[in-house]
């Protein structure tokens, strides 16, 4: 779920790069029932529209971003959810970016907590809850802040990811 609010705003880092094993272990830990929490990290970089999007509203001061999502998801908490119709609401997980500015690069660091709404075993709404922003300056950070957590993109892709990703992980 929270690397789908990653993924609608990002894409991970490329298929056959050393990273690509690293976003299909959180896919291989939904599908496994030995384990507990899903735990990964998951590196993404901005899509072009994201890019386009950040580099508008921010004024041309942010130019691209890399991250790295720290997951930690207990696995009975999201098939709770599931079964139950649910909202699955994550507690919040640490993220860092670095990212690159129109005059030096800075080190961002925040958090997401998502809520995603269930309904007939699928994502049917969510919404990424992006807070704590650290390391960028403050109206920076609430023009991103309110960017993530209001964008219509971001919370559609959202949707269709955690779809996508409940297809393949419990297979």
């Amino acid at each position: 779920m929270l690397v789908s609010v990653l993924i609608a705003t990002g894409v991970p880092v490329g298929a056959g790069q050393a990273n690509d094993y690293i976003a299909r272990d959180c896919i291989d830990q939904l599908g496994d029932p030995g384990v507990d929490i899903i735990a990964c990290t998951v590196p993404f970089e901005l899509k072009e529209r994201a890019r386009d999007d950040l580099i508008r509203i921010t004024g041309g001061v942010v130019r691209d971003a890399g991250c790295l999502l720290e997951v930690g998801l207990e696995r009975a908490t999201l098939f709770n959810a599931l079964v139950h119709a649910e909202d699955l609401v994550v507690p919040a997980q640490p993220v860092e970016c670095d990212v690159e500015t129109d005059r030096q690069p800075l080190q961002a660091r925040f958090t997401l907590a998502p809520k995603v709404w269930f309904a007939d075993g699928r994502a049917v709404g969510a919404t990424p809850g992006m807070a704590n922003v650290r390391g960028l300056p403050p109206l920076l950070a609430l023009l991103l802040t309110k960017w993530v957590n209001t964008n219509p993109q971001v919370q559609r892709a959202m949707v269709a990811w955690v779809n996508n990703y409940l297809a393949n992980g419990l297979r």
